[in-house]
């Protein structure tokens, strides 16, 4: 029974139910909630790479491992291709119905608080866990500012990333490094301190220490590459300039900066000590050893005059 039916029985004295009425009523509003819902999921399923089929009325058909297929009606399909939320594109098995990106923006629109709404859409926003002693909690990190992490999501014809992630780990650690130096010019004021008079706290020496480690490790970085890949490496990982923008200001030929940013990229690797596959002892540098806490290394000893005498522990595998 309805709630059209129930209203008509009570208003015919047929019943004075009025529970029931209010049941019917809830779910019929259930399922038209549900009716508006089922777009939104089908779109959520287009958006984690879900094979859709389309049937003959203009209906599509999910397709899952290991779950059951859901049906979505011809209206629910044309109310997402009329909103420009989804599009039919042709593959090798066929038509496939799939997410457009305006219906990618939707849903980050959808998944974010209103105020952060806008700037979901726009940027590839992500939590990441911060585990730094007092300021441990979570930060949003913006991978769409960072040129090395794009070039890291994309891939190659082989299907594998453009940098590889010890190329990536290496650009960010310089990054970071450029960051805690204060090196990089400010393009505007600073307000994250406030103005005061005469010392603020016995603590004002610590950020000074930090940076003077942070620029002599970029000073060292930087000495290590060579001066060829230096100043590349401070617009990319430092000013976050693009590839096209780079190659317009030194006159290069199109699509040669990443050539070049992956010799750099690889060098600067090799100086943090980062590889993207585990090597033997026989292609190691030969320098790390491994001993209790009270070992003290023998100054006489040379890591490539044989094994080490037997105060010395053995070499790492």
């Amino acid at each position: 029974m309805n709630a059209e039916a129930a209203l008509a029985l009570v208003q015919l004295g047929r019943s004075s139910d009025f529970e029931t009425l209010n049941k019917v009523d809830s779910k019929a509003k259930s399922r038209r909630t549900q009716r508006a819902e089922r777009p939104v999921r089908l779109l959520r399923l287009l958006a984690a790479g879900v094979v859709t089929a389309p049937g003959r009325d203009g209906s599509v058909r999910s397709a899952r491992a290991g779950a059951r297929p859901v049906s979505f009606k011809a209206d629910e399909v044309n109310g997402l291709l009329k909103d420009d939320l989804a599009r039919w594109a042709e593959t090798e098995e066929g038509p496939r119905l799939v997410i457009s990106g305006p219906g990618r923006a939707f849903l980050m629109r959808l998944d974010s608080a209103p105020e952060e709404s806008f700037r979901r859409q726009h940027e590839l926003v992500r939590e990441a866990a911060l585990d730094d002693g007092p300021g441990s909690g979570t930060v949003l990190i913006n991978d769409g500012e960072s040129t090395l992490a794009w070039l890291h999501r994309r891939r190659g014809p082989g299907g594998a990333p453009l940098i590889s992630s010890s190329q990536l780990a290496a650009g960010e650690r310089l990054r970071a490094d450029l960051t805690h130096a204060l090196i990089l010019p400010r393009v505007t004021s600073n307000w994250t301190s406030a103005v005061a008079r005469g010392p603020r706290s016995a603590d004002a020496a610590q950020p000074t220490d930090v940076m003077i480690a942070a620029r002599q490790r970029v000073r060292a970085a930087l000495s290590d590459v060579g001066q060829d890949f230096a100043g590349l490496l401070i617009d990319v990982c430092g000013f976050l300039k693009r590839l096209p923008e780079i190659e317009q200001e030194r006159g290069w030929p199109l699509r040669s900066a990443k050539l070049v940013l992956d010799m750099a990229l690889t060098r600067l690797a090799r100086h943090y000590g980062l590889e993207t596959e585990a090597r033997g002892p026989e292609r190691s540098n030969g320098v790390r050893f491994w001993g209790a806490d009270d070992y003290r290394p023998d100054m006489n000893f040379s890591p490539g005059s044989g094994s080490p005498p037997a105060s010395q522990p053995a070499r790492l595998p």
